[in-house]
């Protein structure tokens, strides 16, 4: 928790002081809505996100149990209108029965939001992680997708993750991207805290007995925030991408 504060506070000096104040990823509006049905909780997010001019490939892919082949929820990018969308669409409830593991970043970092080191990850095939966390004091959900564009700026800037915090109608979160030297790691990473609504559920939702229980964590590494070179580094290579034309294509 200690890093992440100061991690925050150091991204939130460099946005101030690099560059044209632009951020290279933001969230610009977000829609959450929530239902109980049969006493289980679905949740349908749609988060605006913000890349410069960029469009980002649109996908759409289900989460379904290994073992029972439950759906579970949908992860999709859509473009509408010239904007790229995360739509989330999600049974909490059926989440939650999966079992904890340690939670970590594609290119080995901790998650964003000083976040609980286990929980729910679970690939969903292209190198797109899926995260939940089924705790009523820290109801975590998130989603990272790797972008091939990405690779060479990882190569330059090495192992470091941007994920400066948001906060739109009641939703807190964090949006931005993660490096690394390997290929295939490097990406945009999107997470939103939902303990706003968790005060009007019932835990029984959330399944209490996953929630306490315990698991062996290998504790992620915790990379340090990027410094105002390789800021500025990311903010350049980001300007040169929305001049291309094409998309940011995920795998």
């Amino acid at each position: 928790m200690q890093f992440f504060r100061m991690s925050v506070g150091i991204i939130s000096l460099v946005f101030l002081s690099v560059g044209c104040g632009k951020k290279p990823v933001e969230v610009k509006n977000l829609e959450l809505q929530t239902e109980v049905l049969n006493q289980e909780l679905f949740v349908d997010l749609k988060a605006e996100i913000v890349l410069g001019n960029l469009p980002l490939t649109t996908l759409d892919l289900p989460i379904i149990h290994p073992r029972s082949m439950e759906w579970m929820g949908n992860v999709k990018i859509q473009r509408e209108n010239k904007k790229n969308y995360i739509l989330l669409s999600l049974n909490l409830t059926a989440l939650a029965r999966f079992d904890l593991k340690p939670l970590i970043l594609p290119n080995g970092g901790v998650l964003p939001l000083g976040a609980s080191l286990s929980g729910v990850q679970i690939n969903l095939g292209r190198g797109i992680e899926f995260y939940f966390i089924p705790d009523l004091k820290n109801l975590l959900i998130g989603v990272t997708f790797p972008i091939r564009q990405l690779d060479q700026v990882g190569r330059s800037i090495g192992e470091t993750s941007l994920f400066p915090p948001f906060g739109i109608k009641n939703v807190t979160g964090a949006i931005g991207l993660y490096s690394s030297r390997i290929a295939g790691k490097n990406g945009l990473g999107f997470f939103a805290d939902l303990s706003s609504i968790a005060t009007k559920m019932d835990p029984v939702m959330l399944d209490p007995g996953a929630m306490v229980k315990e698991v062996d964590v290998k504790k992620p590494i915790s990379l340090n925030a990027p410094n105002s070179r390789q800021y500025q580094f990311l903010s350049q290579e980001m300007i040169k991408l929305s001049e291309r034309r094409g998309s940011l294509v995920i795998p």
